[in-house]
Parts: C-alpha cells; sequence; structure tokens
C-alpha cells in the first residue's frame, strides 16, 4: 500500500512556499518547508488501477475538507481504472449522529461521486460498516497480544487523568508512563478472562520504519527517541490505544486492518497529526 497526503496536488519546486500560523509555532523555517516540498518526486497517477477509499466517521455531517478527499480518491481510482469504496468507520458509538450516514450519501451524490463498493450496494469485501467488522479487529488485536507487539492496560481513567496532568505540569508530555507493560501475558489474560476492565495498547518499537509516500517522498520517524536510562516516569511512550474497554477497536487498529482487508492499494488523505 501507498500512501499520498496533502495539498501537494497544486505544489511545485518552483513555488514560494507559505508557512501558516501553525507551521512557525511548531518551530519550522522556510529553509526546512522549501526543502520538503523540493525534494517531492514528480506527482504521477499509479501505474496500475488503484483500489481507493473514503472511510468517513458518521459522529458529524460532510464537510468541505472531507468532500475534497473524498474528490480526490474518487478520480484517482477513476483515472487509473480502479474502484472507489466507501467505508464507514462508525466505531465511536458514543459520538454516532442519527442520520448522518444517510446524508453522506445525499451529499455525496450531490456531488456527483458515486461508490464501487459500499455499505448500501455491497461488494466483495463487505460488510462495509465497522462496527460489523468487530470480530476482525479483535483476533488482529489477539495476534498483536500473542507475538508481544501489544499489551493490555488495566489503569483506571482516574489514573491516566492524575498521570498526565502531572506530566503536563512537570513539562512533559502527556502520553503513557507503560506502568501496565510488565505484567506477565497470563497474569494479564487471567485478569481480562475475570472481567477485570482494561484497553490494549500497541508497544510502540523505539524506532518506526520509513515508509515512501507519492507525495512526500521517503518518510523517516523524526520522533525523539524514549529517555532511555532516566527514571521511568520521565521516559516518553505513545503505546497508543487499539481496543477501547468497551471491545470496540480504535481508529488506529481498525482502518488499517480495514484497508489490508479491503485490498485497498492507495490511501489519499489531508495531511493531519504531524
Amino acid at each position: 500500500m501507498q500512501s499520498t497526503t496533502g495539498n501537494a496536488f497544486r505544489l511545485s519546486s518552483r513555488l514560494t512556499p507559505w508557512i501558516c500560523r501553525s507551521c512557525h509555532a511548531r518551530k519550522f523555517s522556510r529553509a526546512s518547508v522549501r526543502w520538503e516540498i523540493e525534494r517531492r518526486p514528480s506527482q504521477k497517477l499509479p501505474q496500475l488501477p488503484a483500489r481507493t477509499r473514503f472511510a468517513p466517521s458518521p459522529t458529524g455531517y460532510l464537510h468541505l475538507g472531507s468532500l475534497r478527499t473524498a474528490l480526490f480518491n474518487y478520480l484517482t481510482a477513476k483515472a487509473t481504472g480502479g474502484q472507489f469504496v466507501l467505508r464507514i468507520e462508525d466505531t465511536d458509538q458514543k459520538r454516532l449522529v442519527d442520520d448522518a450516514e444517510e446524508r453522506l450519501y445525499t451529499d455525496l451524490r450531490w456531488a456527483g461521486l458515486q461508490w464501487d463498493e459500499g455499505p448500501d450496494i455491497g461488494g466483495c469485501y463487505g460488510p462495509y460498516r465497522q462496527s460489523e467488522r468487530t470480530q476482525l479487529h479483535r483476533d488482529h488485536a489477539g495476534k498483536l497480544l500473542e507475538t508481544g507487539h501489544a499489551y493490555r492496560c488495566f489503569c483506571s481513567s482516574e489514573r491516566l487523568n492524575n498521570v498526565a496532568k502531572q506530566r503536563h505540569l512537570s513539562g512533559l508530555p502527556t502520553d503513557y508512563d507503560r506502568t501496565c507493560i510488565d505484567i506477565s501475558p497470563e497474569q494479564s489474560a487471567d485478569r481480562a478472562a475475570k472481567g477485570e476492565g482494561h484497553v490494549v495498547r500497541l508497544k510502540m518499537p523505539e524506532q518506526i520504519p520509513s515508509f515512501d509516500d507519492l507525495i512526500y517522498g521517503t518518510v523517516e520517524d523524526r520522533r525523539s527517541s524514549n529517555k532511555i536510562g532516566l527514571h521511568p516516569a520521565l521516559a516518553i511512550y505513545e503505546d497508543p490505544v487499539l481496543v477501547k474497554s468497551d471491545g470496540l477497536p480504535t481508529y488506529h487498529l481498525a482502518n488499517v486492518v480495514d484497508d489490508h482487508h479491503m485490498g485497498i492499494t492507495h490511501v489519499i488523505r489531508a495531511a493531519v497529526w504531524d
């Protein structure tokens, strides 16, 4: 699978980059941004049929930014003789808006977009609502637990909030402190079997592998490494939650699993969480 991101469909190395206030706040210099733009490869369509997807969450109504993302996915699929898939990511059950899914269908059709597969028309890779694929997500979470790439976290929300507050006051990132990572697999499984509340977290590696993006080129891990050697309370561990306490997957797990099983070849979306 290849990734494409951002607004670079319109950018070229001859353009003088504009830097928003957000970028300034994150200490990007004009030189570094110019380098990022100039090093991008030429924007060419995929050589093979692209299988793309638009995967909105029905926690609200379609807005212009999401419509833009859907449009680029649709155009890329059609220009290469591929398929455009509509998938509904509805695992955030607490925030669902009752008529958001139906409004989504109406708004996309108003914009002239028609999907080849989706919840309302079916397809070979269904179901196309994420909440109907929960067992598949749980199976993959189980494999990550078995191989040591994930672990159960039994910390209460109160403890997590307190840890985050203390770290914030100390000027540290509010990431998790890995209190539960040393619980043995046997003890962890036993506590879960007895009904103790928990989430499943990904055990982030020290170094994230690089990957090729059709817009940005090779993307490498630029995080600050964990502060090994310091007191554990000062270490930085992102370890995102993969499975929530209600047993439903988070975005971080579900969208990757579903993209894989649905044969998605290209992920086209805006640049977020940079």
